[in-house]
Order: structure tokens, then C-alpha cells, then sequence
């Protein structure tokens, strides 16, 4: 499979001021040392819990953040040297796009939906003739979902589910190589969520895309991914085929992941819900992160080495990759 976007040793750092008079500078490392690529026509799944920097990883590769440090390519193209070229920044955008959590908040509530399309359209200056730019608008419309008579309304008249088509369109119509997807569905009914997660996998057989699916929800990801990266603190601790990491997943932290997705039995339920708060401990102290495993202190199977070292990424023999000093 050809490759279409590769990570490498990604970093994001904030600063924020605390303490008396707010003369002290903490550094929070939102990202830290995350690599991984994306091939042509694949959907790589970033799972994890709130705050490990999933969404963080998908601004930096739109270029909504600047990175600490790290590089991320673009079909082998490093996307950093390129932002300073107009023509190839233009390129880079138009190619990369990305669907947003809150639909409604990155609409524009002045503009209907057909006008979150034209500014797309007029800024990238495709479809410039008025008649192949109404035919091309109703193409990318029915595509989405989402019918002639819409295009005139505004993002208030519309449900979330709606919403979220409108920022399906507005990705789509660029003809994009890669969209990431940030939580598309997160905010939606269980119904819709299914209704626009078939949409997205019928749209990326009809346009060839690829996608980062960005999601905190195990069963949305299983459905949707090929491959699934596990992100903790900042981390990347375990990469698999989708298969693979359900069926068995090696990282302590998967595991747990895995045991808390909620089963229809509800005897084992309750015996892993239990299984996990035993194990759960206070938080890790932020500064300790680069002299131990971030996982150590809820890991049950954590020994000395655990605090004293970070574990490294590993490759195993069947392809897997893990951060964990057992393998």
C-alpha cells in the first residue's frame, strides 16, 4: 500500500502561567514522540481517553497547530518546508482537510450551507463557471446526504446530524486525498451515528480517500478502522490491525480499554467495571512522565523498571507495535 501520510517523533508542548502572580511557566506535553503513517485508501483508527492528544495530533497535520518538534510528511513531501510556499501551501490544505467535532461550531451561522461550499470552492478557485459549479454543488450535496432544498438554509435550521453532513460536504468538495476526522459522531443519536458512519465509508470508496478516524469510542472504531493506534498521555502505546488489537491486545492500557467497552452480559460487566477500579490509582504527576511509564501508576502489572524508565516503541515480529518494558 502506497503511502500517504507518515508522523514521525511528533511533539506538542503549552505553556501556561501559575502560581503567585502567575510567575512560574508549567510545560504540559499534550503530544509527545508519536509516530505512525497512513497508507492510500486506509483508514487508521486514534483511540484514547480524553486529553491524550488525539485531537491535538489531527490539528498538526492541518496545520491549526504548530508542532514543538517532529516532522510530518505529506506523500513524502515534509509539510513544514512547504507551508511557506503559497502554491504548495494551497496544495497541502486542499488535500488535507478535516470534519469537526462540533459541527456547529465550525460553521459560519451567517452563511447557508451552500455558501460553506462556495467560499471553499472560491478560495481553492475550483468550479469557477456558475453552471458547473451548481451542478458540482448538487453532486457533493446528494453525496453527503443531504437534499436541493437545503442549500439554502442556515446551520440553526438544521439537527446535528444535518450539521455534521455539512462539514462532510464542505471536506468532500476539495476532492481531498486525506480527511481527518475528529470525532465526527461523538455529539450524535446512536442512529445517526450509524447513518453517518456508513455515509463516510460509502463517500471513501466513491473519492478514494483516506482517513484518520479520531474517536474515544472502541465499537465506532472496530467498525470503521484497518489499522488502530492507542494514544495515553501524550503517547502512542500500542499500534495494531484492528483484528489483532481486539482479539488480543498486549498493552496493559488496551486491555483495560477493552474490558471497559460495555458488554451485553451483564454479569461480566460488572466484573471487569470491578477489576478496573481495583487497579485505578491517583493521577500521574505530569512531571514524571519523562522518567517513567506514563501507565505506570494504573497498571497492575507495573515493576521497578516501570519507574524508572520510559519504555520504548517495539516492533514485534508479526508487525505489532507496543510501548511496554514486557515485550
Amino acid at each position: 500500500m502506497k503511502e500517504i501520510l507518515r508522523v514521525e517523533h511528533l511533539k506538542k508542548y503549552f505553556e501556561k502561567e501559575v502560581g503567585f502572580l502567575r510567575k512560574k511557566k508549567k510545560v504540559y506535553k499534550a503530544v509527545n514522540d508519536v509516530s505512525f503513517h497512513i497508507g492510500e485508501g486506509e483508514t487508521l483508527g486514534l483511540v484514547g481517553e480524553s486529553g491524550c492528544g488525539k485531537s491535538t495530533t489531527g490539528r498538526m497535520i492541518v496545520s491549526l497547530l504548530r508542532p514543538t518538534d517532529g516532522a510530518i510528511y505529506y506523500q513524502g513531501q515534509d509539510i513544514s518546508l512547504s507551508m511557506r510556499n503559497k502554491d504548495s501551501r494551497l496544495e497541502i490544505k486542499r488535500n488535507i482537510q478535516m470534519i469537526f467535532q462540533d459541527a456547529y461550531a465550525s460553521l459560519d451561522p451567517r452563511r447557508t450551507a451552500e455558501e460553506a461550499i462556495f467560499e471553499a470552492l472560491d478560495i481553492h478557485k475550483m468550479c469557477l463557471d456558475p453552471q458547473e459549479r451548481e451542478a458540482y454543488v448538487n453532486k457533493i450535496f446528494s453525496d453527503s446526504g443531504l437534499s436541493m432544498e437545503q442549500r439554502k438554509r442556515y446551520p440553526h435550521e438544521f439537527s446535528g446530524g444535518q450539521r455534521q453532513r455539512i462539514g462532510i460536504a464542505r471536506a468532500i468538495c476539495l476532492q481531498p486525498k486525506l480527511i481527518i476526522c475528529d470525532e465526527p459522531v461523538s455529539a450524535l443519536d446512536v442512529s445517526v451515528q450509524a447513518q453517518i458512519i456508513n455515509n463516510l465509508e460509502r463517500i471513501q470508496n466513491l473519492y478514494g480517500l483516506s482517513y484518520l478516524f479520531i474517536s474515544h469510542d472502541l465499537s465506532v472504531v472496530k467498525h470503521i478502522s484497518d489499522r488502530i493506534v492507542v494514544m495515553y498521555l501524550g503517547y502512542i502505546v500500542e499500534e495494531a490491525g484492528k483484528k489483532e488489537l481486539f482479539e488480543q491486545p498486549l498493552h496493559p492500557y488496551t486491555q483495560m480499554l477493552i474490558r471497559a467497552t460495555p458488554s451485553l452480559d451483564p454479569d461480566v460487566d460488572k466484573t471487569q467495571k470491578l477489576t478496573i477500579a481495583s487497579n485505578e490509582k491517583n493521577s500521574i504527576d505530569t512531571s514524571l512522565i519523562d522518567v517513567c511509564c506514563p501507565f505506570a501508576n494504573r497498571c497492575p502489572k507495573a515493576g521497578e523498571k516501570c519507574w524508572s524508565e520510559v519504555p520504548k516503541m517495539k516492533e514485534l515480529e508479526d508487525g505489532r507495535k507496543v510501548r511496554c518494558h514486557l515485550y
